[in-house]
């Protein structure tokens, strides 16, 4: 029977009739028997590794240089035990894919284990820039000379015994410099002033333009040279240079590196830019709400505690006053190179100079507290290497830049313009609705003020009258009838004209006039009848004269309602803005709702005249709002006898990239409200001593809450909530027939509920404008629509989606600063290049990046990575297409596959039974099949039925810490038709189908009170007991515990749900009392450890585990790509680093050895988070990228036009840019002689044989 499962385990088409039972037996007793046969057969006929849980492990060749053939040796109960844990969750009886074994000849590496590896490159890397840094950080600098050499270029300072000496020098001679640089705002993007200190002297750069009073705007394109020079002396080529190991420190200084000429340079120089903001975060940074509530104490609004102490803001004066203290720093010469001009400049040069080397100063006493603190914190080498590196971006640029630019802003100014057109003819057709005050019986346009201005007159002066004219008056006086004139017979001229006492009778007379001209000649003049200031649009209603220009504003005056916009208030009324086919109305209080119809209790028999809701002023005649009962009538019998109410279901529309980007989840939504409003409360907050007081833990249960405090005060807000809710009339009713966010009773309309329009924070947010970015996904929907029939609305909410993309981004798009190129700044790779020409324009950008710009350690920048992908409905929105390889260069990259689920599945998987897939959540991510429905995200969306694309949105912020009311607030924002008792039961069913119950582990004395207290018999058999039990436990033993140190319980527990093992995991690191990430030993920020705040910040703390161990694994990816490029001689440098992608810039005839590189680079790093969890083994999925793009432009996939607005015809027929590659493993071995990265002949000249069909396969 043995040797029948064999065969058809060795026949991958039959292996699905083998028992499960079988399968590992076999596949282990075939392993061990070609292990033990050194002369066996082939590695193409060797068995695949397979691990206890049916994982598919790395092949054995691979497995022997990785792990040093170390094999794992499985505990039979603790497989068992899995194996129920898998059947529990109905996937052991699932079966993964089986994919072919990758068997090729890895670089070998150095020392007896993979972190030794690490270790020893690292080491080798950064050995340079580690010493320099140490120097600075002891050095103690020399005084700030008293005075400045007005000179252009670099003047050195040097202190010896005649006192200060100076000598100009082309560029400074230290490789260890603290450097600052200042900008005149106001002349544009180029430096002024510049200082660069070294244990041996000061350096002071001054802008040739500044000395030579020339103007930088003449500077259309800026070229290196008009940049600082900080290792190019004069009239010496890049290309002749030796580059040297150079270290420049600054706070925030990659704004510093965006001034500095070599660094624009495709082959650029061997300097690398240490940040001390990033330091600071990494040892001591806050939190976003830390960051909220420190400014608050700081401006005295609440009390400090502990870690307000021991943790700052980001600014240098901040992290001196913390780190250095002493006197505070002077920031007020500052404003001259804000609001200044180079005349400011120079008349308070010697100043300004001073001021930037006082910051250059302080720099280096911020740095010599931090760097022996980041060494302690952060001990391996890897994390100094990876920041190093990660501050090296650059991204190359061609003409595309500029023409994406003006694109861009052709296109918004033109449909915005379409747009306003639209809006103003809503606005005047609109006007027409005073005739006859139709407004007052229409749903929407009741609410405007319709109040209109009469035209002011004054009393005319009499004219003076000639004796031709007093005797015709005369004459006239006498014919006309005392009816005319009035008993007093005055003149007409001031009568008439006044008080327009001409009637239709009186008609007759005046045209019976001898000389009708002698009627006009008594007509006053203008000046004599109308006040000298004009009046704006008497007659018109009011609303209508605030969109439109008065005669004494400012600027060229332009007919009609100019003003009017989608982001002004009235644009939701006059497009007739609907909410599930309900009237929107905007209110003080609440902000943008929706008037439902059907209510009775608050009808009366008289119609309901309303208080406006603007103040009286004068000139203005306000009639009392009149409440349109019959038009809402009509709408409630529409909406009974042909309305459909829409099912409660999963809403299928295209939801906004930002909505459902994982990687935009804000540490706020991640909290729950009532936490934030406990922590801002106006007091003195408290804070726990040690993260070992279980006793308020305890109240962390449902994953939102964090303290007892923080529950009272949501209970407080629910019902001061409910109060103003209920206020007015019918403080209880509500519709049988809708649920939404309301009703709000206290806007007591009749025949009306108001509800709130939801806003994607929760409840406790008002919704400002229901036309802006947030709400796109709802209007796609049908949920918000416009019920006019006229075009014109609709083009109106058309266009406004097209242009909110880049009406946002246009101004961080234009801050980027691109630098161009001569001929002779480009390698001969490009010049050389069959692509190359010489009417194009080639440049680039240096991204201003923080390197570790959150206590996560994630990098921060606020353009390039906050892009979203292209859309063909979005102006702008192809911005990331605009970095552009040059000629006979291309973007090598890739996408971690699931880089933090991973994460936290390993975590789980460790922690569990240390076997890769043990886990549920584990196996999901390993074998998870989205064809069969048992990936993660598959299976979260089949648990709440919701769509797969919302439940990985869901996945992330569960292993972010947002616990259930996060959920709630999710699922109310993707469908709001749910009412809340369903989503909280959605909420609850998710979280204890994966984060399972919580229970408390109870200690040796624990379990000894339970005995006896009559609680045995409910500790299950680990020990634990559930949250009820454990309460009344803890209240029995509350006398007994305060005559003794013992706790009953050793923390917080989840079990039964699929990701209880990794919460577990999770929360035990974020709880010990020194929280470290398991692969590089990192630390988490003071601010956040148990000994500053106690059991507070728990969702944080998660999260940082998860997110701080991604960094972890960006950086060893940086290391290791760092090594192999330089040992293989391969031509490439770091590009950018998004999210969980990573993009490099190579040379053509090197990309497929980059992209094996890359290939090995996972394995590795992978490979190592494996080895630091004590797991010697990898399972073959997680191996490789799936796909390696090779491209010549930066784009989320290699096939994807980028068709927008602003590029209608795309990348490929509109630029000439086809497709790029996508390779994976299989392909990059063929096309690299099975993983060879040595360089060869054919590989140089980029031929190989196989690379055509590998191509079109892939494609």
């Amino acid at each position: 029977m043995y040797r029948v499962f064999e065969a058809l385990v060795r026949n991958s088409r039959a292996v699905d009739r083998v028992p499960l039972c079988y399968r590992w037996l076999v596949r282990h007793r075939c392993s061990s028997k070609i292990q033990n046969d050194s002369k066996a057969a082939s590695s193409e006929n060797e068995p695949k590794r397979f691990n206890p849980l049916e994982i598919q492990m790395l092949s054995t060749e691979l497995h022997s240089q990785v792990f040093y053939g170390k094999s794992e040796a499985y505990d039979s109960e603790t497989v068992k035990t899995c194996q129920q844990h898998l059947g529990v969750h109905n996937l052991w009886s699932k079966t993964g894919s089986v994919l072919p074994d990758v068997d090729f000849q890895l670089p070998p590496l150095q020392g007896s284990n993979i972190d030794e590896h690490f270790r020893t490159i690292a080491e080798e890397q950064s050995r340079p820039y580690f010493e320099k840094a140490q120097m600075l950080a002891e050095t103690t600098l020399s005084a700030i000379p008293d005075e400045w050499n007005f000179s252009p270029g670099w003047t050195k300072y040097v202190y010896g015994d005649e006192g200060l000496v100076t000598s100009p020098v082309d560029v400074p001679e230290d490789d260890a410099l603290i450097f600052d640089v200042e900008v005149c705002m106001k002349e544009g993007p180029f430096p002024v002033i510049a200082v660069a200190v070294s244990p041996k002297a000061w350096y002071c750069w001054v802008s040739p333009s500044l000395v030579e009073d020339k103007n930088y705007n003449m500077f259309l394109r800026p070229s290196p040279k008009l940049y600082i020079p900080l290792e190019l002396p004069k009239d010496q080529e890049w290309s002749s240079t030796k580059w040297k190991e150079r270290l420049v420190v600054g706070h925030s200084v990659g704004f510093d590196r965006s001034f500095v000429k070599e660094q624009y340079y495709i082959k650029g120089p061997k300097t690398y830019f240490l940040d001390t903001l990033s330091l600071h975060m990494c040892i001591s940074g806050l939190t976003s709400l830390q960051r909220s509530l420190w400014e608050s104490a700081k401006a005295g609004r609440i009390g400090k505690v502990p870690w307000m102490l021991i943790g700052s803001g980001n600014k240098l004066i901040d992290l001196h006053n913390l780190y250095c203290g002493g006197d505070e720093l002077d920031k007020s010469l500052v404003k001259i190179f804000i609001d200044g001009t180079l005349d400011d400049v120079r008349a308070n040069f010697q100043d300004l100079v001073t001021y930037c080397a006082q910051d250059t100063t302080a720099t280096q006493e911020v740095f010599a507290a931090l760097w022996p603190k980041f060494l302690d914190r952060f001990p391996h080498p890897v994390s100094f290497a990876g920041m190093l590196e990660m501050g090296s971006a650059y991204l190359p640029v061609d003409r595309s830049w500029e023409n994406y630019i003006r694109d861009a802003d052709d296109t918004y100014e033109d449909l915005e313009k379409e747009m306003k057109c639209s809006l103003m003819k809503l606005a005047d057709e609109t006007c027409n609705y005073l005739h006859g005050k139709r407004y007052e019986q229409d749903p929407w346009l009741w609410e405007l003020d319709w109040s209109v201005q009469d035209i002011r007159t004054k009393k005319p002066k009499p004219p003076k009258k000639t004796k031709k004219t007093e005797s015709c008056n005369k004459g006239i006086n006498e014919d006309l009838p005392s009816t005319l004139f009035g008993s007093t017979g005055k003149d007409v001229t001031s009568e008439v004209l006044e008080d327009e006492m001409i009637d239709d009778n009186n008609i007759e007379v005046v045209e019976g006039l001898k000389n009708s001209s002698d009627i006009l000649a008594r007509i006053p003049p203008a000046a004599d009848v109308m006040w000298k200031r004009r009046q704006k649009l008497p007659g018109y209603p009011n609303w209508y004269r605030s969109l439109c220009m008065g005669p004494s504003d400012k600027g060229e005056w332009r007919e009609g309602p100019v003003s009017i916009s989608p982001q002004c208030q009235v644009a939701p009324t006059l497009l007739r803005m609907t909410w599930d086919g309900f009237p929107l109305l905007y209110n003080r209080k609440h902000g943008w709702g929706y008037l439902v119809p059907g209510r009775t209790d608050n009808l009366t028999s008289s119609p309901m005249t309303l208080p406006s809701n603007e103040e009286d002023s004068v000139d203005t005649q306000k009639p009392e709002l009149v409440f349109p009962t019959r038009a809402f009538d009509n709408l409630w019998k529409k909406h009974s006898m042909n309305a459909t109410p829409k099912e409660a279901n999963e809403s299928d529309s295209k939801f906004d990239d930002d909505e459902l980007n994982v990687y935009s989840i804000s540490e706020d939504q991640l909290w729950d409200r009532s936490e934030l409003e406990e922590m801002r409360a106006p007091k003195t907050l408290t804070t726990k001593k040690s993260a070992s007081n279980t006793g308020d833990l305890n109240e962390t249960i449902d994953g939102g809450l964090e303290t007892a405090q923080a529950k009272k005060v949501l209970r407080a807000r629910s019902t001061t909530a409910s109060a103003g809710a209920g206020a007015g009339t019918g403080a209880d009713s509500r519709p049988d027939f809708y649920h939404g966010v309301g009703p709000y009773n206290d806007v007591n309309l009749p025949g009306v509920w108001f509800f709130r329009i939801p806003h994607k924070n929760g409840e406790n947010y008002r919704c400002g404008n229901p036309l802006a970015k947030d709400y796109i996904s709802k209007m796609e929907d049908g949920t918000l629509v416009s019920s006019s029939g006229d075009h014109s609305a609709h083009k109106t909410l058309v266009i406004n989606k097209m242009i909110s993309s880049w009406r946002n981004a246009q101004k961080r798009v234009r801050s980027q600063l691109a630098v161009w190129f001569d001929r002779t700044d480009l390698p001969p790779e490009i010049t050389r290049s069959e692509k190359y020409s010489a009417d194009e324009m080639y440049g680039a950008i240096l991204p201003r990046v923080i390197t570790a710009g959150t206590v996560t350690r994630r990098a921060v920048e606020p353009t390039w990575m906050t892009a979203t992908n292209p859309r063909e409905d979005r102006v702008g929105s192809e911005l990331k297409a605009m970095v552009r390889a040059p000629p006979g260069y291309c973007l090598v990259g890739a996408d971690v596959d699931s880089q933090e689920l991973w994460i936290a599945a390993i975590l789980g998987d460790a922690h569990f039974a240390g076997i890769h897939g043990s886990t549920a959540f584990g196996w999901m991510t390993l074998q998870g099949k989205k064809s069969e429905g048992t990936d993660l995200h598959s299976k979260t969306a089949e648990t709440i039925g919701i769509s797969r694309d919302h439940a990985k949105v869901f996945n992330y912020g569960r292993i972010y810490g947002a616990g259930q009311k996060y959920a709630e607030k999710l699922l109310l924002q993707f469908n709001h038709r749910l009412t809340e008792s369903e989503a909280k039961q959605k909420a609850e069913t998710l979280f204890s189908n994966t984060k399972g119950v919580a229970k408390f582990l109870l200690t040796d004395f624990g379990k000894d009170m339970a005995q006896r207290f009559g609680f045995g018999e409910d500790v299950d058999e680990n020990g634990c007991v559930v949250a009820k039990v454990y309460y009344q436990l803890l209240r029995k033993t509350a006398r007994r515990r305060r005559t003794t140190e013992n706790s009953i319980d050793d923390g917080r527990r989840w079990c039964g749900g699929s990701e209880s093992e990794m919460f577990n995991m999770l929360e035990s690191i974020a709880q010990s009392v020194e929280p470290r990430t398991p692969v590089l030993d990192c630390r988490i920020s003071k601010s956040l450890e148990p000994s500053a705040v106690g059991t507070e910040f728990m969702t944080s703390r998660v999260n940082w585990v998860v997110q701080s161990s991604a960094v972890d694994y960006l950086h060893l990816m940086l290391v290791c790509m760092k090594w192999l490029f330089t040992k293989y001689n391969i031509d490439g440098r770091f590009c950018i680093s998004i999210h969980d992608e990573v993009r490099y810039l190579v040379s053509s005839k090197d990309k497929y050895r980059a992209a094996l590189a890359l290939q090995i680079t996972n394995l590795l790093t992978r490979a190592m988070f494996a080895h630091k969890l004590g797991m010697n083994d990898l399972p073959q999925s997680v191996a490789f990228f799936s796909a390696v793009d090779i491209d010549t432009v930066l784009r989320k996939e290699v096939s994807l036009d980028c068709k927008t607005p602003s590029n209608p015809l795309g990348l490929h027929k509109g630029q000439g840019i086809p497709p790029g590659e996508a390779l994976d493993i299989y392909d990059i071995l063929k096309l690299t002689d099975n993983g060879i990265l040595e360089e060869n002949t054919e590989t140089k000249k980029g031929k190989n044989p196989q690379k055509e069909s590998i191509i079109q396969s892939s494609n």
